[in-house]
Protein backbone atom coordinates (compact mmCIF):
# COMPACT_ATOMS: atom_id res chain seq x y z
CA UNK A 1 0.00 0.00 0.00
CA UNK A 2 1.29 3.35 -0.72
CA UNK A 3 0.85 6.59 1.45
CA UNK A 4 0.77 10.11 0.33
CA UNK A 5 1.83 12.26 3.32
CA UNK A 6 1.32 15.98 2.99
CA UNK A 7 3.19 18.37 5.43
CA UNK A 8 2.88 22.12 5.49
CA UNK A 9 5.66 24.27 6.68
CA UNK A 10 6.41 24.99 10.13
CA UNK A 11 5.55 28.10 11.39
CA UNK A 12 7.52 31.58 9.84
CA UNK A 13 8.85 34.02 11.70
CA UNK A 14 5.73 36.17 9.41
CA UNK A 15 3.23 33.99 10.41
CA UNK A 16 4.59 34.83 14.58
CA UNK A 17 3.84 38.63 13.65
CA UNK A 18 0.43 37.47 12.09
CA UNK A 19 2.07 38.70 8.96
CA UNK A 20 -0.13 37.12 5.23
CA UNK A 21 3.40 35.64 3.71
CA UNK A 22 2.26 34.94 0.45
CA UNK A 23 5.84 34.23 -1.83
CA UNK A 24 8.04 36.23 0.75
CA UNK A 25 11.04 33.69 0.85
CA UNK A 26 10.79 34.03 5.57
CA UNK A 27 12.80 31.72 7.74
CA UNK A 28 10.92 29.30 10.16
CA UNK A 29 10.41 30.73 13.77
CA UNK A 30 11.42 28.53 16.41
CA UNK A 31 8.38 26.92 16.81
CA UNK A 32 8.68 25.94 13.16
CA UNK A 33 11.16 23.90 13.95
CA UNK A 34 10.09 22.43 16.45
CA UNK A 35 7.05 21.40 14.54
CA UNK A 36 9.03 20.01 11.78
CA UNK A 37 11.12 18.02 14.47
CA UNK A 38 7.63 16.92 15.92
CA UNK A 39 6.93 15.67 12.17
CA UNK A 40 9.90 13.95 11.61
CA UNK A 41 8.76 11.65 14.61
CA UNK A 42 5.94 11.49 13.11
CA UNK A 43 6.83 9.87 10.33
CA UNK A 44 9.67 7.87 11.39
CA UNK A 45 7.63 4.46 10.10
CA UNK A 46 7.12 5.42 6.68
CA UNK A 47 8.97 4.58 4.02
CA UNK A 48 9.68 7.42 2.03
CA UNK A 49 10.76 7.59 -1.96
CA UNK A 50 10.34 11.23 -2.71
CA UNK A 51 10.02 14.37 -1.50
CA UNK A 52 7.79 17.32 -3.54
CA UNK A 53 8.66 20.99 -2.03
CA UNK A 54 7.97 24.55 -2.26
CA UNK A 55 11.15 26.50 -3.35
CA UNK A 56 10.61 28.92 -0.24
CA UNK A 57 13.03 28.15 2.38
CA UNK A 58 10.29 27.86 4.95
CA UNK A 59 9.14 24.29 3.05
CA UNK A 60 12.55 23.42 2.31
CA UNK A 61 13.81 23.63 6.35
CA UNK A 62 10.98 22.04 7.47
CA UNK A 63 11.35 19.06 4.99
CA UNK A 64 15.16 18.83 5.76
CA UNK A 65 14.46 19.02 9.89
CA UNK A 66 11.53 16.35 8.95
CA UNK A 67 13.44 14.23 7.21
CA UNK A 68 16.69 14.36 9.39
CA UNK A 69 14.78 13.57 12.12
CA UNK A 70 13.31 10.66 10.72
CA UNK A 71 16.89 9.36 9.66
CA UNK A 72 15.91 9.70 6.15
CA UNK A 73 18.92 10.78 3.62
CA UNK A 74 19.35 11.30 -0.30
CA UNK A 75 15.74 11.67 -0.86
CA UNK A 76 15.10 12.60 -4.34
CA UNK A 77 13.50 15.67 -4.67
CA UNK A 78 11.41 17.96 -6.93
CA UNK A 79 11.04 22.05 -6.10
CA UNK A 80 8.36 23.64 -7.42
CA UNK A 81 7.94 27.36 -8.32
CA UNK A 82 4.48 27.15 -9.95
CA UNK A 83 2.19 27.96 -6.48
CA UNK A 84 3.86 31.31 -6.28
CA UNK A 85 0.40 32.54 -7.47
CA UNK A 86 -0.79 32.17 -4.34
CA UNK A 87 0.53 35.41 -4.13
CA UNK A 88 -1.70 37.28 -6.58
CA UNK A 89 -3.62 40.23 -5.50
CA UNK A 90 -7.14 40.22 -6.18
CA UNK A 91 -7.23 42.73 -9.20
CA UNK A 92 -4.00 40.93 -10.30
CA UNK A 93 -6.24 37.46 -10.99
CA UNK A 94 -9.11 39.92 -12.34
CA UNK A 95 -6.62 41.56 -14.76
CA UNK A 96 -5.41 38.18 -15.58
CA UNK A 97 -8.78 36.18 -16.17
CA UNK A 98 -9.88 39.19 -18.16
CA UNK A 99 -6.43 38.43 -20.46
CA UNK A 100 -7.33 34.79 -20.87
CA UNK A 101 -11.32 35.85 -22.04
CA UNK A 102 -12.48 33.55 -19.15
CA UNK A 103 -16.03 33.15 -18.42
CA UNK A 104 -15.01 32.06 -14.62
CA UNK A 105 -14.57 35.62 -14.13
CA UNK A 106 -18.53 36.99 -13.69
CA UNK A 107 -18.98 34.08 -11.39
CA UNK A 108 -15.72 35.02 -9.38
CA UNK A 109 -16.85 38.57 -9.31
CA UNK A 110 -20.20 37.74 -7.92
CA UNK A 111 -19.31 35.09 -5.50
CA UNK A 112 -16.29 36.67 -3.94
CA UNK A 113 -17.32 39.79 -2.53
CA UNK A 114 -16.92 39.35 1.02
CA UNK A 115 -13.89 37.89 0.20
CA UNK A 116 -12.73 40.64 -1.65
CA UNK A 117 -14.13 43.34 1.67
CA UNK A 118 -11.88 40.78 4.03
CA UNK A 119 -8.71 40.95 1.64
CA UNK A 120 -9.23 44.76 1.48
CA UNK A 121 -9.27 45.13 5.09
CA UNK A 122 -6.76 42.87 6.06
CA UNK A 123 -4.97 45.00 3.48
CA UNK A 124 -5.48 48.18 4.79
CA UNK A 125 -5.52 47.46 8.79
Amino acid sequence: MSNLILLRHGQSSWNLENRFTGWVDVDLSLKGEEEALLAGKKIKNFKIDVLFTSCLKRAINTAEIALNEAGIINLPTSVSYTHLRAHETVLDLVCRLLLEKKKILIYYLLHSYTLINKLHTAYTE
